[in-house]
């Protein structure tokens, strides 16, 4: 693999949900009416504006904008997608929405400017590469900075979690524990001393034991974890993983959050940025 395959390949944090989307959102925007009327870095020919200068300049900045946001909806539809995320999807998907917008700045052309060759190739052309090309020299040092940022900041933050004897996993009788799943047919008896970490793959779960072959059964980690509430060291660390802490060997910082490194295992287990918190707190000795 070439060290540009590598350095795109890279973990990176998806950030399309939740508050951080309507802070990109803003940031978006902002930059766009920066962009549009400050800069201003295509003549324009202020007689066939319908809405002013002023006007035509909100409408181009909101365009980006309302691109994110429904393009971020749609991604919600398909969260297994988004949750390996990687700098080339990154960038691709910024690719993706600067071409939405050019296209849309094109559509409206007829609405803003009266110009009898607005359905012209030409102009095709140059709304679409323009988006593009100032789009991408803004977008890609930004992505770079962030993805060196959240590195150097996950990174050190792992090196501070001392992986030492983690608090005993708490029990009843044993370490067995009688696991109910929607099929009675799939009940089945989880030696909790064994267990790995868990993932989930749509309506079925894997259960990675040490030293033995992976369950597949058909139940949702959300019902998993609620079954597992009462054992501190069985902790949720990402959307789709949960992990039993005393078998974590390493931790290692990347630009979307952790990677644990597990006794015996050659598979790691992400923690996502958003239960980074909670797991520093559980890993705290």
């Amino acid at each position: 693999m070439s060290l540009l395959q590598k350095f795109l390949q890279q973990p990176y944090s998806f950030y399309f949900e939740g508050k951080k989307l309507w802070q990109i959102i803003a940031v978006i925007y902002l930059m766009a009416q920066f962009y549009n009327s400050i800069i201003q870095p295509f003549d324009v020919y202020h007689p066939e504006l319908k809405f002013g200068a002023f006007g035509t300049e909100l409408i181009h900045s909101l365009i980006p904008a309302i691109v994110i946001l429904y393009t971020a909806l749609l991604l919600r539809l398909f969260p297994g997608f988004t949750d390996n995320w990687t700098l080339k999807k990154e960038l691709i998907l910024f690719f993706v929405i600067l071409l939405q917008v050019g296209l849309l700045d094109f559509l409206i052309r007829d609405l803003i400017y009266d110009n009898p060759e607005n359905w012209s190739w030409h102009y095709l052309r140059e709304e679409v590469l323009n988006t593009l090309l100032g789009g991408m020299l803004i977008v890609t040092p930004i992505i770079s900075i962030n993805l060196n940022i959240q590195l150097l900041k996950n990174q050190e933050r792992a090196e501070a979690i001392s992986v030492g004897k983690r608090e005993e996993l708490k029990t009843f009788d044993s370490n067995v524990l009688s696991i109910k799943t929607p099929l009675a047919s799939e009940c089945f008896e989880l030696d909790l001393s064994r267990l790995l970490f868990v993932n989930a793959e749509g309506n079925y779960l894997n259960f990675h034991l040490k030293d033995e072959p992976t369950l597949l059964k058909r139940m949702t980690l959300n019902g998993l974890e609620e079954l597992l509430s009462e054992y501190s060291n069985l902790l949720r660390v990402h959307r789709s993983y949960l992990v039993n802490l005393s078998m974590i060997e390493k931790v290692v910082g990347n630009a979307q959050g952790y990677k644990l490194k597990l006794q015996q295992s050659s598979d790691t287990v992400p923690v996502s940025r958003s239960y980074l918190e909670v797991f520093d707190q559980k890993m705290k000795v």
